[in-house]
């Protein structure tokens, strides 16, 4: 019987948890003709926290650093607000595809004046998006040109794009496929010049998919 008080706390605890950091973007695109893009934070709480921001690789070196957020320390009051500026600090990024960073931000609680309080640091992750030059103006709408392989009974989804797609479902014959978790995280981070292999379905796949302001779109590929 405890234990199922135990998980009960628990999972009242971990579904009623909320960041009281909000951040102005679900997505971040750096495009490369700038210096430095800006990410707004708002304490959308009661309470002072500490912010921490920092960016990890994901299809780079992982010792190489490419870009800093500043500040990467701060205290934020109730109900105001931080500008955290991203700076790119190392040019030998691809330029003829994009390249994916993530943004993390760290709310730090501050000390408790009250005994045997609970303090969570919660942490938002979202995706930074380094876009060079050279492919900025092809961007638009360039989901459009996904299509599909067929190879020995199974279909692939193609990403010929130098383009990060985030793909969030699929349907064939307007019936939604049930994929696993292994190829939707695939599709979700859809990364340019690859191929994700969807299974034995027909040719008539349709797909959402979330675009550079986080909006949802549906693109139909045509039967081939």
């Amino acid at each position: 019987m405890i234990n199922k008080y135990i998980y009960a706390l628990l999972f009242f605890m971990t579904t009623h948890c909320y960041a009281s950091f909000v951040l102005d973007g679900t997505r971040y695109i750096y495009d490369g003709t700038i210096k430095n893009i800006a990410v707004q934070i708002t304490n959308d709480s009661n309470n002072s926290y500490g912010g921490q921001v920092w960016i990890e690789n994901s299809d780079q070196p992982i010792n190489n650093i490419y870009f800093i957020p500043a500040p990467a320390f701060f205290t934020l009051a109730k109900n105001q607000i931080q500008i955290v500026s991203i700076i790119n600090v190392n040019d030998d990024l691809p330029k003829n595809k994009e390249s994916l960073f993530y943004l993390n931000v760290q709310e730090i609680p501050l000390k408790s004046t009250t005994d045997n309080s609970l303090q969570i640091a919660m942490n938002t992750r979202v995706k930074l998006i380094y876009r060079p030059k050279a492919i900025i103006n092809d961007r638009a709408r360039a989901e459009n040109k996904i299509n599909i392989i067929s190879k020995d009974g199974d279909i692939y989804l193609n990403n010929p794009t130098p383009y990060y797609f985030a793909i969030t479902s699929v349907t064939d014959n307007n019936k939604l496929l049930q994929l696993s978790s292994v190829i939707m995280n695939k599709l979700t981070v859809f990364k340019p010049f690859s191929k994700v292999k969807l299974g034995n379905y027909n040719k008539n796949i349709s797909f959402n998919a979330i675009n550079d302001y986080g909006a949802v779109i549906n693109y139909n590929i045509k039967s081939i």
